[in-house]
């Protein structure tokens, strides 16, 4: 005595790799979305902090904010999006600060080359991802949420 069964595969592993197109393109959708969120604060600027006091010689005192350096906004137009791509099961999503735009930009932005004079006024590329993990997570469930939900 023999039983046999067959079942047709073809419509289940099509409906798990739809399933995993789903959820790559809505992982490369979270790489836009994450490097849009990386590059607003990148390119943010911290506000001027010195105060400069002058007395003329009339006696009269004059202050100002800044300390006569003019921004250029160098640093901020060097930073960049590059598409994300995928690698396997991982989408990569990064946003560079070009050297050749803004050569000194390691030295401003940079963990461990970060100069004396920007820490604690210059975000870091590292303090960037730790300040917004919370955030890309959030997006990276919803956007996966969205796409399973609309392929089942």
């Amino acid at each position: 005595m023999q039983i046999r069964t067959e079942s047709n595969s073809a419509p289940a592993l099509a409906a798990v790799q739809a399933q995993r197109r789903a959820i790559q393109q809505a992982m490369i959708a979270t790489g836009e979305d994450v490097t849009s969120l990386w590059l607003v604060q990148m390119r943010r600027y911290p506000a001027p902090i010195a105060l400069r006091v002058s007395v003329d010689v009339h006696g009269r005192v004059r202050s100002r904010l800044g300390n006569g350096y003019r921004r250029t906004g160098t640093l901020r137009k060097s930073w960049m999006r590059i598409a994300p791509r995928v690698e396997g099961n991982t989408v990569i999503a990064e946003v560079r600060s070009s050297g050749q735009i803004a050569p000194y930009n390691v030295y401003v932005q940079m963990e461990g080359v970060q100069a004396w004079m920007h820490t604690g006024r210059w975000l870091t590329e590292v303090q960037v991802i730790e300040q917004t993990r919370p955030q890309v997570e959030q997006m990276a469930r919803r956007r996966a949420q969205v796409a399973l939900t609309a392929t089942t």
